[in-house]
């Protein structure tokens, strides 16, 4: 101390003698020295907490709303030795620093370990870094002050208390001031910012908010803490763990209809964060793979790497409200219900997931922290009141928080709309949630994830109740739930037995809370016993019973579909309950202020009468006013979406639901879970359960009794009820954010063509030309459109509709369309279906082409032409049917057909795979078939080509020849063209050529290596091509044989 007095004094006379030489200017200066040396600037803390120290730099690489400090303080090693300290990321260990005062200055030293951080060698010099030393506090070189930066809450410049020899100030901040990961913390002459806040301090603020509920600390679901499904915005796929979660350290990724997909948020006041937590179907924390003795939880971690950016989320133990990477915050995004980013609050970084730069809504995508905002949509399961409205909420309708969301839906319908003729969301065997069978994942009576409650909070409005005939033993009785027999039983959440008193008391309480909404409810006796006991307990327990609020129609109205305005607030039952027409007169006999049998709801009784795979479409049940599409028993899951969709084209084009007849159509089917993955995805992104933009879109669809429903899924089916009324906005891609309506491509009225910049707007141009207004808006259909492309189009996989019958001018200005997908092909199939008189040129196209059932005309770019041209165009589109073995006919990789002597194709390239079953007719790979003399010139393939049935026709340029006057000329074969071994109808350049004019086929080539002839050898005789070895095609010989020595610049080759 005396030694700092001195240079004190020392540093006052130099002062003083500057004051008189050099004036005011002098004075100045010097004064501010002093003042940034001033020990009352010191920052006071409170030694009894730890501390975070930041550097004040902040990412510009985040995302708002974040703005966070990437580095704080680290200390390597393991606490032994001269350990450095330096920059690392947030999140790292070793990072909480404990502070000890001594009069304005602080040692500072790692709360992990023992020693004190001091300055290296004891030197104070400019780049001398900053080190663990000694277990006590004795040298000037161990203590640092902190100087408040003006204006900036928390941040501080930190100022050694040893100065240079010079007696200025040593400012701490990193080795040659770098920063980033491991640059180590050094002395230095300029000003450093950093940020010093305990680690406690949850003043931090980017805007979260809590969500709905959680207002103490639970860890199991329902008990106050919001239960959810956790959906990234406008995926399809939720959130679930890694291989069902039976090992601790899974990884947390998206999966469609996965086992482990609810989350509970446990809110930790002392943080203002919450713990997260995975729970499975049943809402149990998921089992150790190691017997339930071995302790294990999944509570959501980061995965501890050194770069936090791009960190795997994980389930881990509870590791306690100071394990900060445990610890989630949630920011409400503007103007979006339940839509939120999630941020880590020891990393401030967001929620994200692999591959979020490209939508990647597929299974087993990880979750992952970036520095990219992402929006995360919340499906509350567990909360009545979330949703929760009045009827004078109804009668107002100006709250903005009044939109159609899962709870009110059905208030926004009309009051004298029928009840039949709701598009309604429903669960078939409603109950079948926790089953004690098998695991969820193998059980075939398990046929939910949500349970009845939260099924109502999803949107579900229908359920499907089987009751235990064994235990209804007479009129008090509480019978259990179940599924088909005594011993499959439905399990509440708390795994006690699921009874109807546990479901009527569960349709009330929602009711009571959502007063505009219906529940229908079938009601089936299941196992050995009797119907009509099951009537005498529904009568007497619940129809009799005020507390119930069941919809009693007057004597004989439970014939005919109700109007909502009858019904809002109630439960309607439809009566799968067989009763004798003794029992019927009995109950009809009683004077209860109600009609006994109609209370019981729309006899359905002879429902399993019908053998419902006979019929595609809905079947009428006995001579009531229901119709049903309930064939269970189709285990395929492609089969059974045919019987579900043929069931709404059948009930919209005859207006059923119009005439007052419900309409129950099942989409599950007998299977465990794995179908259902595959049906639901396929209504999930099928144009059928869409959002009608027009009123005369609107389909009948009926009571969609759906095995593993979800809110997703209930959502698009509700919203089928509902006109399109918004302003479209639309995305890059060309999708309305809000009901995916295609962007119209811009049409220029000088030169008559219409400019196709984004997918939405390829698949308008592709519904302008088919006539075709459930996705785009247009006066009338343009067959004769002509279009040209302006960019390259990736059509993302999404199922693409042909253009049939097309007249105009296609042009592609040499881009490329890509993942053209079309998964159902039919007749006519391609990127173009038919072309009459029409052309197409300059195009590449990518994409695959699966023929499921029999089809014919298909081809890759166009599957039927007939006086047009194609010219200039590439393929790389793959047709197959390898799972399926239907019969296709006419399948190529450019066009599948071609139908007059008059259509011209030139300068196409085949680059695709063509592999077919089951095919004993014409495969081509430029052209399948052609039978009216198309003129070919200059066209090659080099894509593989196989037919595994003998006596197919297939060849590289032309599968099957059969027209007088055809051209086929300059055109070449590179790659192995295969029949199966037969030969016969199967050559490089044509499989079978017969009936044509010779002299029209000329200088065509074909590789020799490849071991195919040029033509079938049962084609007609006097056929001759080219053979060349590869190294011949490779040294340009064939090129310049096929422009026949051109070599001016106008050469095709």
């Amino acid at each position: 101390m005396n030694k700092a007095i001195r240079l004190t004094k020392s540093f006052t006379a130099l002062l003083l003698t500057a004051i008189i030489t050099l004036g005011t200017f002098a004075v100045t200066a010097n004064a501010a020295e002093l003042k940034s040396m001033d020990a009352s600037k010191s920052a006071k803390f409170d030694t009894a907490k730890l501390y975070y120290i930041y550097l004040n730099l902040p990412d510009k690489d985040t995302d708002k709303p974040l703005a966070r400090n990437e580095f704080r303080w680290n200390i390597n090693g393991t606490g032994y030795g001269a350990n450095v300290a330096h920059l690392d990321y947030l999140g790292g260990k070793q990072c909480k620093m404990k502070l000890q005062q001594k009069d304005d200055y602080y040692g500072i030293k790692c709360d992990d370990f023992k020693k004190w951080l001091d300055v290296e060698h004891k030197k104070s010099e400019v780049g001398n870094v900053i080190h663990q030393w000694d277990d006590t506090l004795k040298n000037d070189n161990q203590y640092f002050r902190f100087e408040p930066v003006p204006n900036k809450a928390d941040t501080y410049y930190i100022i050694a208390k040893i100065t240079d020899q010079k007696n200025n100030n040593l400012y701490v901040g990193t080795e040659k001031d770098a920063y980033k990961q491991e640059s180590k913390i050094a002395l230095t002459s300029k000003k450093t910012e950093w940020v010093v806040r305990a680690t406690d301090d949850v003043s931090e603020n980017f805007g979260e908010q809590q969500i709905p509920g959680g207002d103490s600390n639970k860890i199991r679901p329902q008990e106050n803490a919001p239960v959810f499904m956790l959906y990234p915005k406008d995926y399809i796929s939720d959130v679930n763990v890694n291989n069902d979660a039976v090992v601790q350290g899974n990884c947390l990724q998206l999966y469609y209809t996965g086992t482990t997909p609810k989350i509970t948020a446990e809110w930790v006041s002392s943080r203002r964060a919450y713990r997260l937590r995975s729970y499975d179907i049943n809402e149990n924390v998921p089992k150790n793979a190691y017997g339930s003795s071995v302790p294990y939880d999944a509570v959501w971690d980061v995965d501890g790497v050194n770069n936090p950016n791009k960190a795997v989320i994980h389930v881990w133990n509870n590791s306690g409200d100071n394990h900060l990477s445990q610890l989630w915050r949630f920011i409400p995004v503007d103007s979006e219900a339940n839509v939120y980013y999630i941020y880590n609050v020891a990393n401030k970084l967001y929620l994200s997931i692999e591959g979020y730069e490209n939508k990647n809504d597929n299974n087993d995508v990880k979750l992952i922290l970036s520095k990219k905002a992402f929006k995360w949509d919340l499906k509350f399961l567990n909360m009545n009141s979330l949703n929760s409205y009045t009827a004078e909420d109804v009668k107002n309708k100006t709250d903005k928080g009044y939109a159609i969301n899962s709870g009110n839906w059905m208030s926004h319908l009309p009051d004298d709309m029928y009840l039949s003729e709701v598009n309604m969301p429903g669960t078939h065997d409603t109950g079948a949630t926790y089953m004690t069978d098998v695991a969820e994942q193998l059980s075939i009576v398990c046929c939910q994830r949500l349970y009845p409650d939260e099924q109502l909070n999803s949107g579900v409005r229908a359920w499907d109740i089987r009751i235990n005939r064994k235990e209804s033993i007479n009129e008090n009785s509480n019978p259990t739930i179940i599924h088909g027999e005594n011993f499959y039983t439905c399990h509440n959440r708390d795994g006690s037995d699921m009874t109807l008193r546990n479901i009527m008391d569960t349709a009330k309480d929602f009711l009571k809370e959502h007063p505009y909404e219906t529940v229908v409810m079938t009601l089936k006796g299941d196992s050995n016993g009797s119907d009509e006991i099951i009537g005498d307990i529904v009568l007497k327990q619940y129809l009799n019973n005020k507390n119930y609020p069941i919809y009693k129609p007057q004597k004989g109205g439970s014939e005919y579909s109700p109007k909502l305005k009858d019904v809002r607030g109630q439960i309607v039952f439809i009566r799968r309950l067989d009763f004798s027409d003794s029992y019927i007169k009995k109950a009809e006999s009683k004077d209860l202020g109600f009609s006994v049998m109609d209370a019981f709801g729309m006899d359905a009784s002879r429902w399993d009468d019908n053998d419902y795979s006979l019929n595609k479409n809905a079947v009428r049940v006995g001579n009531s006013n229901i119709y049903v599409q309930d064939n269970y028993g189709e285990r395929d899951a492609d089969t059974k979406l045919l019987y579900f969709y043929s069931t709404i084209s059948d009930a919209t084009t005859n207006k059923y639901t119009e005439q007052g007849n419900y309409l129950f159509n099942y989409s599950g089917a007998k299977d465990n879970i794995n179908q259902p993955r595959i049906v639901n995805r396929s209504l999930m992104e099928d144009s059928f359960l869409s959002q009608p933009a027009t009123s005369s879109a609107i389909q009948s669809i009926g009571f969609v009794m759906a095995n593993y429903i979800d809110a997703k899924l209930s959502e698009r089916i509700y919203m089928t009820n509902f006109v399109s009324q918004h302003t479209h906005t639309y995305n890059e891609k060309g999708f309305c954010t809000i009901c995916g309506q295609y962007q119209p491509a811009v049409y220029n009225k000088s030169t008559d063509v219409y400019t196709i910049n984004n997918a939405g707007q390829l698949f308008w141009f592709s519904s302008l030309v088919n006539g075709d207004h459930s996705y785009a808006d247009f006066d009338k259909q343009n067959a004769g459109a002509n279009a040209e492309l302006a960019a390259n189009i990736d059509l993302e996989n999404k199922e693409w509709a042909p253009v049939n019958n097309y007249k105009g001018n296609f042009n592609g200005k040499g881009h490329s369309i890509l993942n053209l997908n079309i998964s159902k092909a039919s007749d006519y199939t391609g990127l173009f279906g038919s072309v009459n008189e029409g052309s197409v040129s300059d195009i590449t196209v990518y994409g695959d082409i699966t023929v499921k059932n029999s089809a014919s005309h298909i081809g890759g770019v166009v599957g039927y032409i007939n006086l047009g041209s194609v010219k200039n165009v590439v393929s790389y589109v793959n047709i197959n049917n390898d799972k399926y073995g239907s019969q296709v006919t006419h399948a190529g990789g450019i066009i599948g057909s071609v139908g007059n002597d008059k259509t011209d194709i030139e300068k196409c390239m085949y680059y695709g795979n063509i592999h077919l079953n089951n095919s004993s007719d014409c495969i081509g790979g430029v052209i399948a078939y052609s039978n009216g003399g198309a003129r070919v010139k200059n066209c090659a393939n080099s894509g593989t080509v196989t037919a595994t049935q003998s006596g197919a026709y297939v060849g590289g340029i032309l599968g099957y020849l059969n027209n007088t006057n055809p051209t086929i000329e300059n055109c070449y074969n590179y790659t192995k063209i295969s029949d199966n071994g037969s030969g016969i109808h199967c050559g490089a350049i044509i499989g079978w050529a017969r009936n044509f004019n010779k002299s029209n086929i000329a200088n065509n080539y074909y590789n020799k290596d490849t071991g195919n002839t040029p033509f079938g050898t049962d084609s007609k005789l006097g056929l001759s091509a080219n053979e060349k070895t590869i190294s011949e095609f490779k040294c340009g010989e064939v090129a310049f044989k096929l422009n026949n020595g051109v070599t001016d610049g106008t050469q095709a080759w």
